[in-house]
């Protein structure tokens, strides 16, 4: 069993899938951004446009056309978002400026 993923490369204007392999560790769902590593060592920034999911070999082959997945996965984007806390300030700076008024 192998752990794959299918991803469309960002800078791809075809919008073609692309079959990874995953860590065995790893769940990517769909939407996530993810880095990837081709066969040819180039990173790329892709979408997942699938959940992950442990296939066999034979299930692998069916979709490759004989082919093995050989580029990898290599990382996930997070994003670290302050939109609440900008609004929470934002608020205070509005109350401040209204007893300020006053």
């Amino acid at each position: 069993m192998t752990n794959v993923v299918q991803v469309r490369l960002l800078e791809d204007t075809t919008a073609k899938r692309y079959t990874y392999r995953v860590p065995s560790y790893m769940a990517l769902a769909k939407g996530d951004v993810v880095r990837v590593t081709n066969r040819n060592g180039k990173d790329h920034v892709g979408i997942c446009v699938c959940e992950s999911e442990e296939l066999s070999d034979n299930a692998i082959g069916m979709i490759m056309s004989g082919m093995k997945v050989v580029s990898w996965v290599t990382g996930i984007f997070h994003v670290d978002s302050w939109k609440d806390q900008i609004e929470h300030e934002l608020k205070i700076e509005k109350s401040k400026d209204e007893l300020s008024k006053q």
